[in-house]
Formats: structure tokens, sequence, C-alpha cells
């Protein structure tokens, strides 16, 4: 299993190549890579697909972060591990997003950004009571609700700890006042009927943003890259080929 260690702790990635331009994926709170897998597994475009998993999560050795600057760091050493010998392109789902955000404020490496289910900033929560209240507040569909509560309970048990590490670091962040400063591409995914995730607070994030293009996915919730994830992919794959043209 492929392994890159920063700062100490061994970082799990899983990676499809596919060329010298790479998009890296970052999970949100309570997550792992397997969060991306129908991106890294059916997402047909030339780029190399990386899908990590931070300190403390999945596969990853250490202990989770309770601030968001603590996880971009980790993000910058592992792409400073990896290298990429083309452009790179992040994209950061909900905690991840702000991960993403932190690490293009701080670093000058990142040519394009994607952001799924998330803003400048998130709303401080509890981690979910039970697998009835997690499910819902990730899925639209009740197929998808009921495929989730078949493993809700084994999620929540591994998780237990992690969630309250990451919802912390996701609640205090704040990138509003300064998002305004990024000059890159950023393409923000939102479901429709994200639970977690104010739609209007995705929209005032992209009219922050300098360079920035939102897509609102109908009938999907909070993990609309798993829940709607062929429109998805069909959104990113056309979004990165007009980069490409560029």
């Amino acid at each position: 299993m492929p392994y890159l260690t920063v700062h100490g702790v061994r970082l799990y990635y899983s990676a499809r190549a596919r060329g010298n331009d790479v998009i890296v994926f970052v999970h949100g709170a309570g997550g792992n890579h397997l969060n991306w897998y129908y991106q890294l597994e059916f997402l047909d475009i030339p780029l190399t697909l990386i899908a990590l998993d931070l300190p403390g999560h999945g596969n990853s050795s250490g202990q989770p972060c309770d601030e968001i600057s603590c996880y971009s760091e980790f993000l910058s050493g592992f792409i400073e591990k990896f290298n990429p010998e083309g452009k790179l392109i992040l994209a950061g789902h909900s905690m991840g997003g702000l991960v993403v955000l932190d690490y293009i404020l701080k670093h000058n490496k990142t040519h394009a950004a994607i952001i799924v289910g998330s803003a400048c900033n998130l709303s401080r929560r509890e981690p979910p009571r039970n697998p009835d209240e997690f499910c819902k507040n990730l899925f639209y569909s009740e197929e998808n609700i009921n495929r989730c509560l078949k493993t809700a309970d084994t999620i929540l048990k591994r998780a237990k700890g992690v969630l309250e590490y990451d919802l912390k670091a996701a609640g205090e962040a704040d990138l509003c006042d300064k998002i305004d400063k990024i000059n890159v591409p950023i393409l923000l995914i939102i479901g429709e009927e994200d639970k977690l995730v104010n739609l209007e607070s995705v929209k005032r994030t992209a009219e922050s943003l300098m360079k920035s293009e939102l897509k609102v996915i109908p009938r999907a919730g909070h993990m609309v890259m798993i829940e709607k994830f062929q429109v998805v992919n069909g959104v990113i794959s056309e979004w990165v080929g007009q980069l490409r043209k560029s």
C-alpha cells in the first residue's frame, strides 16, 4: 500500500496514474480516501488522481488535527514529497474544502481547485447521535440513505473521537475575509439538498473568489460526489478540459 511520511506521520494514499498533471482529493470530517472512490475509478480524464487519508484517518497513522491549518500543513508536506511533475489541482470535500482553501492561501503551487459541499466557513456541529441522523445528513435519496445505514454503525464507531477533532477544526475556521486574494480558477459543487452546508454560503463564497464557477446538483445531498457521481464526474471532466485548453 502506498504511503508517504510527512512530519513523522505515514500518510496513506490511493492513486490512479494517468498523466503528469495531478488532482489531489482531500476528504471531509471523519472520512477517508474512499469518499472519492467514484472519482478515482470512473473520472475519465488524462490526469493522475490521488486521494489521501489525513492524519488519524483511514489507513494513515498519527492523530487527527483540531485546526484546519494543521491539516493544510500535512497536505503541503504530502505535495512536497509526492512532487508532481505537472500542474496541480486540489479537490476538497466539506472540511477538506477548507483545508484546500487554507493551503492555497499559504502556498503558490496550485493551478486550480475543486470545492465540493463546502464554503469559506462552516457551521460548528456536534457528531451525529445515531446512524439514522448520520445517513440522513449525508444523503438525499432513500436508496442512498438505506445503503448508508447498512454500514453506518461501523463507520461511526471507527470515527469516534476523530469526528470531534474534525468538527472542531471545521467549525472554528473562517477564511471568508481572505479568499478574495485567491487568483486561481475554482469550481464549486454542491448538492441542492445538502443539509450540512448552506447553499447561500456557497454562493457567497463563489462571489468572493476572483475566478469561480458554481454548479448546483439537483436531488443530491452532502455526499454529492457519491450520490450523483456520474453528474459530478461529468462536471469535473468538462471543467478540467476547459482548463487544459486555456
